[in-house]
């Protein structure tokens, strides 16, 4: 049987377990600020204790004690110097994939009178964009950002949320080009330097193309 490959987005979206059901359009999800950046100011004339703007984020995501506030703030500044092309650290990325579980609303608590009943405030499901905003640092980053991600698909497990996340900014990355994440995810189990790493991608290679299958089927009866 021939897979076909160039399925709708919204049929894609709706069958991939990875990702779940969602109804927002991807484009205009990335073409916007999908929220108000935290600031927490530094006086005036103050300079950083790290020598530059990149190094002192990094620092609050790695120092173990910063509060949610701090590590908002932290990944969002990142991901602005992401669309400058103003990262200059690998450390940078890798501290960034380590928060791909990191939610919004740690940090700013959901006071909505939907929230407060146990409620969603959305009446559809948002994409991890909105949620989770390494995803959207790391998508601003760009592609030099896929290693790094692909090392966490390679060792975490295929549905926990931060292997979710990352499938999601490659996604991003590829415009939800479904044959080109296929082709690159079984170009990094061939490359990966561990029978692990091989599993980890191939599972997650498999589940997509798996859901890609069922997806097919479905528009085709």
């Amino acid at each position: 049987m021939i897979i076909k490959l160039n399925l709708k987005a919204s049929t894609v979206l709706a069958s991939i377990s990875l990702i779940g059901s969602l109804s927002l359009a991807v484009s205009s999800a990335l073409g916007q600020e999908a929220h108000a950046e935290v600031a927490v100011e530094r006086p005036s004339g103050t300079p950083s204790p790290y020598g530059d703007e990149e190094a002192e984020f990094v620092e609050v995501l790695l120092r173990g004690e910063s509060s949610p506030k701090e590590i908002l703030e932290a990944i969002e500044k990142l991901g602005q110097l992401g669309k400058k092309g103003s990262i200059n650290r690998d450390e940078t990325i890798e501290a960034l994939t380590e928060h791909l579980e990191f939610r919004r609303d740690y940090a700013i608590p959901d006071t909505s009178a939907a929230a407060r009943v146990g409620l969603s405030p959305y009446i559809r499901t948002p994409l991890p964009t909105m949620t989770y905003p390494a995803v959207l640092s790391l998508f601003y980053i760009g592609q030099r950002s896929l290693p790094a991600v692909i090392k966490i698909l390679e060792r975490e497990e295929g549905d926990s949320l931060k292997a979710q996340n990352a499938f999601w900014v490659i996604f991003f990355f590829f415009d939800g080009d479904t044959e080109r994440i296929l082709r690159l995810l079984t170009d990094a189990a061939a490359a990966a330097e561990t029978a692990e790493a091989q599993r980890g991608l191939s599972r997650v290679a498999d589940k997509l193309l798996e859901r890609l299958n069922k997806a097919q089927n479905q528009q085709e009866n």
